[in-house]
């Protein structure tokens, strides 16, 4: 397992009857040096809160013992129960994995998980990137699609700047560790991926929630002034801010998420939120 390249995935793959769903987005990293690279760094990001970590979408568990093999105690997350014997195969061989058969989403809710890893879905990365920052975990080493990593850290008034820049700045630091080709992977996506590492900064709190509702509606005005976005989303948030130079001249693409937290804690006082 922990020499496994393209030829032992599979191998694997072809012993199980196991054939990757294009619906459930599994595309398998198996270079060993990315996935050593990866082991390492979640073990340097884990360390100072738990050696436990939750593995998102474990699948043949080619990440998996990399994790393992750098001392870290992980509970593996798959949704899919085509990979059971072969997750078996690995917890006999390493006590310190817990492989559990669950939706990733649901399973991150209602853990304690404190440290997150894994290659995520495409198809619902960033539904995942919401639910981790919804919950209790600290930190996160998580490897996505470039396009939706890059969204992540995006700054104020560039295209790829959105919701979920907002929200997951104000939760996390956050910063791109890797960029990985899709020649790593099997079978080779379409688009290009990248590890994207996250430390937690401020709790997922009623304000937290609130700036969700807030971007939600003020970026259906993305390109409109910030005026006339509360204006139309939030009335008396408006009466309150419409006095302020600062939301006359900006428009909702250009506000720092600082400014979005500013808007919600005043949304949620004036009962709109």
């Amino acid at each position: 397992m922990v020499k496994m390249d393209v030829k032992d995935l599979l191998r694997l793959l072809k012993l199980y009857g196991i054939r990757p769903r294009k619906k459930l987005s599994q595309v398998f990293l198996v270079n060993r040096r990315v996935l050593q690279s990866i082991a390492r760094l979640a073990k340097r990001v884990a360390e100072p809160i738990s050696r436990r970590v939750y593995e998102i979408g474990c699948g043949p568990a080619t990440l998996t013992v990399f994790l393992l093999r750098e001392g870290l105690d992980v509970v593996g997350i798959e949704i899919d129960n085509r990979f059971v014997p072969l997750l078996k195969m690995v917890s006999r061989e390493f006590p310190l994995f817990n492989p559990v058969i669950s939706d990733a989403r649901d399973a991150i809710r209602t853990s304690r998980a404190e440290v997150v890893v894994g290659n995520l879905p495409y198809h619902i990365s960033s539904e995942l990137l919401l639910s981790i920052a919804r919950s209790g975990a600290k930190a996160a080493v998580v490897t996505l699609q470039r396009e939706v990593a890059e969204r992540v850290v995006a700054r104020p008034g560039t295209d790829s700047f959105g919701r979920l820049s907002v929200i997951m700045q104000l939760l996390f630091r956050a910063r791109i560790e890797l960029y990985i080709p899709p020649k790593y992977f099997v079978p080779r996506p379409e688009v290009s991926s990248a590890t994207l590492v996250l430390e937690r900064i401020r709790d997922f709190d009623e304000h937290a929630a609130c700036v969700e509702k807030v971007t939600r509606c003020l970026f259906s005005y993305r390109n409109k002034l910030a005026s006339k976005a509360l204006r139309n989303c939030f009335p008396s948030t408006y009466r309150i801010l419409s006095g302020e130079e600062r939301w006359r001249s900006l428009r909702v693409r250009d506000l720092d998420p600082l400014l979005f937290l500013e808007i919600a804690r005043i949304c949620a006082e004036n009962g709109e939120c």
